[in-house]
């Protein structure tokens, strides 16, 4: 009884983010997000990349400097249901105090940072057996899935800064909406059961479907979501274009984009945030990068993580070149056009 009296308690104290009328709050101020993603704990490193460069603080100034507010984590499976897996030394020699310890204490250290900035982190469960899987179930259980999210849950959820969990990373080849809304149902009713006192958001990708990216169209989603989702999901369809996906993604003008999650603002009340878009900015991916800030400003959807901090992404670099120390500007000038006025919270 004691437990189940101070899990409500819980509950009642933590601050809470909510969603209305396509935005999201945290109690009864808008969040507006400008947001970045930084990659590493889902890799053998088992902390965040670039600490073998600049120690945590030191990336997490820029980013408060830079006005991010919010970091989207990718985590492994395999991390989630193991945390006290070693952070691996030869990735943090600019951090050598981090040695020794697990990738839980380390995740706590990067909330305890972003905390103390104002910034909110998002949990993303990015990849098992070392990929993205084109299903949350292709290797891992269903049930499996739910045991990886209530364990981080229960290490996390107490955080007044952790703003959601993104569901699972990018749907894709041959996954329908009937089978990504089976994993979303179930995932949301197991949370909300059993994990009361988590008070975060649920960050809902799309699939790949009508050639879009993995993760990015809703066309076929219909009404199995209802014609009212719960209330605390957020759309978050990833978008990306001449870097990724080649030359063919310059035709991806109003029209498809619309088809893919622009119609989702006009039938909906849930908000959208775009979990991942980004690219070189130079060259064909420069207009590919113009045409579509052009888009999301017209419809209004201005919440975002940008595809990413981290220079050591293969097909899009990120906003610091590969010394991490040198910024590519032309990206965090897209990234200010975009969302001017981002949201920080006193924790």
């Amino acid at each position: 009884m004691r437990v189940v009296l101070f899990l409500g308690w819980l509950a009642l104290c933590q601050a809470v983010f909510t969603t209305r009328k396509n935005k999201i709050y945290y109690n009864d101020a808008e969040y507006r997000i400008k947001g970045i993603n930084w990659f590493g704990l889902e890799t053998e490193c088992r902390c965040v990349h670039g600490l073998w460069i600049h120690d945590t603080a030191h990336y997490m100034d820029l980013l408060r400097a830079w006005g991010f507010n919010s970091i989207r984590v990718p985590i492994s499976y395999e991390l989630a249901v193991d945390l006290d897996q070693p952070v691996n030394p030869l990735c943090v020699m600019a951090e050598p105090g981090i040695v020794g310890w697990s990738a839980r204490h380390y995740l706590h250290h990067l909330f305890y940072h972003a905390e103390t900035r104002g910034m909110s982190l998002l949990l993303d469960l990015h990849s098992d057996h070392g990929i993205i899987q084109p299903s949350p179930t292709s290797l891992v259980s269903l049930q499996d899935n739910l045991e990886a999210w209530r364990r981080l849950l229960l290490e996390y959820a107490s955080y007044d800064n952790l703003i959601g969990i993104d569901v699972r990373n990018e749907p894709h080849g041959t996954t329908t909406w009937q089978e990504w809304y089976a994993y979303i149902d179930t995932l949301l009713r197991f949370v909300n059961s059993n994990l009361p006192y988590f008070q975060g958001l649920f960050w809902i990708q799309g699939i790949e479907d009508d050639d879009a990216p993995w993760g990015g169209s809703f066309r076929s989603m219909g009404t199995l979501l209802g014609k009212k989702p719960d209330k605390n999901i957020v759309f978050s369809p990833h978008v990306y274009g001449v870097s990724v996906r080649g030359m063919d993604t310059l035709d991806d003008v109003h029209t498809r984009w619309d088809e893919w999650f622009g119609f989702l603002t006009q039938y909906y009340d849930n908000p959208v945030c775009i979990g991942e878009i980004g690219g070189w900015n130079a060259g064909p991916d420069l207009e590919w990068h113009e045409i579509v800030l052009h888009y999301l400003k017209t419809r209004g959807i201005t919440d975002f993580y940008y595809w990413c901090l981290n220079p050591d992404s293969v097909d899009t670099g990120g906003l610091l070149a590969m010394d991490w120390t040198t910024i590519d500007q032309s990206k965090i000038d897209w990234c200010y056009n975009l969302q001017p006025d981002p949201t920080f919270i006193l924790f």
